[in-house]
């Protein structure tokens, strides 16, 4: 069975070297080049995609959270793998609620990563390069002594990026009063009087909240 997969960056150097590495494998096919956001959506909209790879600067505009969630508006089926600058495990693990399949960093072999990164997610598998794998799990383990569930990762996450209730709750597909009551929870559990206060605790406690 052949792939059909469209790569998708703002350089043309990044889209051709992705190109070069999956054609090296014959049952990847290559359908598009891309290098802004309305090219990616003419492609998905005149021809099936089985694949979506995408550097994180494809919109400068946007940062990672909102480049997914504008990508899973374009798509519902199909596969979603970003290549990014940040190992932060915990933004990896809201974009993975956000419904991407697939992240790699950009310092990790993208030779070695990529072919098995496709591979993975064409299995309705998620793929994380090794450094981001390991973020990722580091951050969990961070989280052992205050366990969150996703949506409250993702919502705490999503405060540490300055988004406003109304914003996260379109971004998760989530009644507001829900986003409230999440928020709320949050600052109960680490003792929080605000959203400054809480992103605070959360630090001290081993959450990794930076700004991406």
């Amino acid at each position: 069975m052949t792939f059909r997969i469209v790569v998708a960056d703002e350089m043309d150097v990044v889209t051709q070297g992705l190109r070069v590495i999956l054609t090296e494998q014959q049952r990847y096919a290559v359908i598009a080049e891309c290098h802004t956001l309305a090219a990616v959506q003419a492609v998905v909209r005149a021809q099936p995609v089985d694949v979506i790879i995408c550097g994180q600067t494809l919109d400068p505009e946007l940062d990672p959270l909102r480049l997914v969630d504008v990508l899973r508006q374009m798509v519902y089926r199909t596969r979603l793998i970003l290549i990014g600058a940040t190992a932060n495990g915990l933004l990896i693990g809201t974009l993975l609620d956000l419904g991407l399949h697939g992240y790699l960093y950009k310092a990790d072999s993208l030779r070695e990563c990529l072919p098995l990164a496709v591979e993975m997610v064409t299995r309705s598998r998620t793929y994380l390069s090794p450094t981001a794998d390991a973020e990722y799990v580091a951050a969990l383990n961070r989280e052992s002594a205050i366990r969150l569930n996703s949506q409250e990762r993702t919502v705490l996450q999503l405060l540490a990026q300055g988004r406003k209730v109304a914003e996260i709750a379109r971004l998760l597909q989530l009644p507001a009063r829900r986003i409230y009551t999440i928020r709320d929870t949050l600052r109960n559990r680490f003792g929080a009087t605000s959203n400054e206060h809480l992103l605070v605790r959360a630090i001290a406690e081993g959450f990794d909240c930076a700004r991406e």
